[in-house]
This record gives C-alpha cells, structure tokens and sequence, in this order.
C-alpha cells in the first residue's frame, strides 16, 4: 500500500491533469483541508524534510482512510513540502517536522515505540493525526499528550474529526496541551486550539504552536551541580542551594526570564563528573542526567563524543584552555642574592681575569727577583695579598716605583673599582627584592625534569592516548577542595608536581589565595575545549535554553561575569620595576652576614695554620712562598 502512495505521488508530478487524480469529494474533504492548511502555515521549510509514521490497528478501513488522507496531502503539497517515511535507517539528522497517522491509542503506542532522538527532533513540531472510526473520549487524548510529555514532547498538534461531547460532530477539532501554567507544573490536560466546521477555514490569527516553555510559571528544574569555580559555585543562601559562577549566573538570569525556580543536586563523592563505561553504566552527574533524575547538568562540563551519545548538549557558551599548574621557582637563598647582580656569564669572566693574575703570581714565584720587581716594583712585598687586597677594596701600604708596574696596578685598580661599583649599586636593590628562579615554563621541560603529573578523575580523559604523561599520573578525587590542597602545596611548599586543569580554575585559586603565594602555569596549552550543559536525551529544554544562551553571549555577559570572578594579574610578565630607596633591615643583610661569617672562618683557620707553620716545617715554607 505505501508502493500505492509513492505511484499516486509520482504520477502526480509528471502529469499536468493532476485533478484527475484527487479522490471522490467526500468527508474526508474537510478533514484533508484542515491538514493541508496546517502543514502550508507551519511545515513549509527549504532546507527540512517532513517525516511521516503511520500506524493502524483497528482495521483496514482506517488503514485505506490514512492512506487517502496522505494521498490528498501529497498531491497539493508536494511542490511545496519534501516528505520522507519513516524507516529503520537512521538519517543524518533528526527530523524537526513530523506527521504521525494513527487510528487509536494501541496504534498511537506502537508509534511512540518507533521514536527515538536519533531519528526524532523531539524539540520540532508534530502533527498527530487522529482517524479513529468512532469517537474518542476526551481522557484518551490526555493518555496520549501524558505519554507524548513523558517524551518530552510539547510542540504537538493533534487533529480529530470524531470526539465524543464535540459541539460539532462533523468538524475537525485542533488540540494541544501546556506543560506548565499557572499552579500546574508538567501538566498533560488537553486544550482545544480551534475547532474547524465544513463552512470555515482556518483563522491566521490562531498560532497552532504557540511558545510552551516561555513561562515556567515558577515551576521548578532539578539541577545536578559540581563546584567547580570560576564556573559553577554552589552557596547555601537563605536555607537553601542557590548557584554562582558564570554558569550559575547564566542559569539564574535563564530562570528569571523563563519564571522558573531550580533545585540544586549537589555532586558528592570521588567521581562527581561521572564516567560512561562499554557495559552502559555510567556513574556521577552522567548517570542522573542519563536515567532522567535532574532536568540538567553544570558544572564546566567539556563537549565530548561520548557525552553526547547519551545526553543532549547545549549550545556551547565558552572555551576552556586545560594547562598544567606548576609550582613557582624556589626563591633565592640569602648567600643566593650576593651572586645576583651579575649573570653567569660575567662571573665567569671575573673569576677567569682573577685567576689568571693569581697564575701570573704563581708563575713568577720561580724567577729572579729582577723580573719580579721589574713587575711588582720594589719593596711592594706580598704580591698575592696585595692582590687580593686591592680586589676587595683596600690599599697598599707600599706604592710600586716603576711606571710598568704602576701601569699594571692602575689597571688593576681601574678594573676592580669599576666592577666593585657596579656590583655594589646593583646589590643593594636585588638584597631588597623577594624572587624567585624561574618555573617550569613548557611541557617540554615538564618531562625533561621527570616531574610527576597529578589529575583529577575527570580530567584523565584528555590524556588517554599520550601514554608518557599517563604512566607517571596519579589521580585524586573530582573535589575543588582536593585540587585546592594541591595547589597550595604547589605554592607554599613548592611540591614538584604538574597538575592539569583549567586554567581559569587556577586562575580563581589565585585570585582567592595570592597572599600565601600563587601557582603558575606551564605556557603550552594541553587541549582546548568547548563546555556546555547537558540534558537527557529526550529533554524539551535544550532548545529553549539555547535562545536564552545565544541571547548573553551576544551581550558579553559571559566575559564580564569571569572578570567578575577572576583576574589574570598573576599570569602577565611583570612591568619594569622602578625602585625606590629602602632601608635594609637584617633580613636583607643576611646574605653579607653569612659571607662575612665564611671569611671570618676562613680567616681564624688561616691564622690557625700559620700558627701552626711554626712547628710544621712544610706549613712554613707554604707561607713563605705566598709572602715572598
């Protein structure tokens, strides 16, 4: 019989006397313009098909009479409308327009079995079409609009010619019904829309799919949370649950404008997020949006195949950037601070140019005191001393009397002044600064220094597949206050560890913690990605939700209520330092007195060992030859 409907199709496009083929006026007329007149006002669409299911299980007469009714309905829309059947393959995208003919509840049922998301637009429009043989009761409808509601079904439209109680028997009657009005929240009771007689034609003014969820008439929305800041927080306010965060700001701006209230389910336990696993278990926040228990989900859930297998997902509203929090650089030790003002690379040079001196002296131990006055002078006496004297700052008690040897000491003298100055006006501003070497800045020094990775239980899906990362990973429970003990960690006791996150988490652990110290943040981005709600497959408030969302987006709400919450102070290079004069107290001395303790230690062991040059005759010829 369908091999009946496309022929009839067919022949109706190719040939021009298509009146011919309209069947016998009869009253099934009325009841086909009524359709007709639905679909021309609602279904018309360039870039969507309509999908028709049909079912009849009382006889086939009512089977002949749908198939009439589709005939009249293909032949003058055709042109206007593409139709496709329903079959068990599942096409690209779920279909938005739909017609389901029916001719009694068993039938309607056998329909609903059929609908699945895959192939089913559940938030689109549906014409049900009724044509039952005798009159249906006013309770049968409301069976069926609270089986098409446990679908979450609401844009529907059901046409029937034959209600028992009809104040017109012979007309076409229009129903609907609204989930949620006023002191009734998911209510399924039947609306008649219009009421068509064979004298009347369907009025323009009637909308047929008037807006369903723009008022929620205060009627509550379960909500399974995850405090996880800056994007969802959850706060107890007033004696109950109220959200925080951009998500709970978004939420709470969506329910003031639909008239809805939200009842908080907060995430507990060590897998708040929730795993899918192969068997078609599932765990967390994933298992109550799965199985129907919370209208929703938020929490910086990330868009993942997966996820989207088993739940509907918003629109996305923003894009995280998952990064690895590192600790900051151990700070200089106080002796560290003296070798600050100069690099390595002119310590280097400095301590090159002042062993060669001592090489030169050394050298010239072994010849004729005619070279060595020649280059000393004469009577100058301790060569090494007098050149370790001036490299410190003190003076000769003895000038030497050639010009070469003065030459050699001016130049001596010229460079030690020089470098003491500039080591000197450098050191007295970096005594005073508190810093710290640099952090581990990449990934590539990350595994270069071996450190060990530290993720949480819904993070460890984003390095499933780089098996270096994984085999030195230890997870921790899904918990803010976990990830929050091991920043701190990080940052007060400098734990060697990379730990992934997001990095606007990290950036609110520092925005709420920077006085005891901050985390910073390895520069390469791990992965970025989209984050969004999620909804139970069948939900009609993805849709509706998606206007709202749209709607702050293109405001920059979004943006405003992060910096709201979070700063990026932490994380930008810090400006040139301008510095001013400061008294140094012991704190900032510590380092000189550390090194003024070595060399007095240095010194009493070197008066020991002369003392003991008196008795050690090897000692005494050491010393003899240092201060020949």
């Amino acid at each position: 019989m369908r091999f009946l409907t496309v022929l009839v199709t067919l022949s109706v496009v190719s040939c021009e006397a298509s009146h011919l083929l309209l069947p016998k006026k009869s009253s099934t007329d009325d009841f086909s313009n009524a359709i007709i007149a639905i679909l021309r006002r609602h279904f018309v669409s360039n870039h969507a098909s309509t999908m028709i299911t049909q079912s009849a299980k009382v006889d086939t007469y009512t089977e002949y009479l749908q198939i009439d009714i589709l005939d009249r309905i293909l032949l003058r829309t055709s042109g206007e409308i593409a139709y496709v059947f329903s079959t068990p393959i599942r096409p690209r995208r779920p279909r938005f327009f739909n017609i389901l003919l029916f001719d009694g509840y068993l039938a309607f049922r056998s329909i609903l079995r059929q609908l699945h998301p895959n192939k089913y637009d559940f938030s689109g429009y549906y014409l049900l079409i009724l044509t039952a043989p005798r009159p249906v009761f006013n309770r049968t409808i409301q069976q069926m609009f609270i089986d098409l509601w446990s679908y979450n079904i609401v844009n529907v439209v059901l046409a029937a010619s034959s209600i028992v109680g009809s104040k017109s028997p012979e007309g076409t009657q229009l129903f609907t019904y609204f989930p949620y009005v006023e002191h009734h929240c998911e209510h399924a009771h039947p609306v008649l829309l219009y009421n068509l007689t064979p004298s009347t034609k369907l009025d323009k003014s009637v909308n047929l799919f008037p807006p369903k969820l723009s008022n929620f008439h205060g009627c509550p929305i379960r909500i399974a949370a995850i405090d996880y800041p800056p994007y969802t927080m959850i706060e107890w306010i007033g004696g109950r649950r109220r959200l925080r965060g951009i998500e709970g700001d978004m939420l709470n701006m969506i329910s003031s404008e639909l008239n809805f209230t939200y009842e908080v389910v907060e995430m507990t336990g060590d897998d708040r997020w929730g795993q899918i696993y192969g068997n078609g278990t599932f765990t967390g926040a994933i298992k109550l949006v799965v199985e129907g228990s919370v209208n929703m989900s938020t929490g910086c859930f990330s868009m993942r195949g997966e996820r989207m297998s088993v739940m509907r997902s918003s629109a996305s509203y923003y894009t995280i950037k998952m990064m690895f929090a590192v600790p900051p650089g151990r700070p200089y030790t106080a002796f560290e601070k003296m070798f600050r003002p100069f690099s390595a690379v002119t310590w280097m040079m400095v301590t090159l140019y002042t062993l060669a001196g001592a090489g030169v002296i050394l050298v010239l131990q072994f010849y004729p005191w005619s070279v060595r006055n020649f280059v000393y002078g004469r009577s100058t006496g301790m060569a090494f001393m007098n050149f370790m004297n001036i490299f410190f700052g003190g003076a000769m008690s003895r000038t030497p009397g050639r010009n070469f040897a003065r030459a050699l000491l001016f130049l001596w003298l010229l460079q030690c002044f020089v470098m003491r100055t500039l080591y000197q006006g450098s050191l007295f501003e970096y005594l005073q600064q508190s810093k710290n070497f640099s952090h581990v800045d990449s990934l590539k020094r990350i595994e270069a220094e071996k450190m060990p990775y530290i993720m949480s239980q819904g993070n460890i899906m984003f390095v499933r597949d780089i098996s270096s990362i994984r085999k030195r990973t230890t997870l921790i429970p899904d918990r803010t206050e976990d990830r929050f003990e091991i920043f701190r960690q990080q940052s007060v006791n400098y734990l060697q560890v990379a730990m992934l996150t997001a990095f606007d988490h990290l950036a609110a652990f520092n925005e709420r913690f920077y006085k005891r110290g901050i985390v910073h943040v390895a520069k390469d981005v791990l992965i970025t990605s989209p984050i969004c709600f999620y909804y139970p497959q069948k939900s009609c408030l993805a849709a509706r939700f998606d206007v709202e969302i749209g709607r702050i987006q293109r405001a920059g709400l979004i943006e405003h209520w992060l910096h709201g919450y979070i700063g990026y102070r932490f994380f930008r290079k810090p400006k040139t330092h301008h510095h001013i004069p400061m008294v140094l107290t012991n704190e900032h001395l510590l380092g000189c007195y550390e090194t003024w303790l070595a060399m007095l230690v240095l010194a009493c062991g070197l008066f020991a060992m002369e003392v003991l040059s008196e008795r050690v005759h090897i000692l005494r010829r050491g010393f003899d030859f240092l201060v020949d």
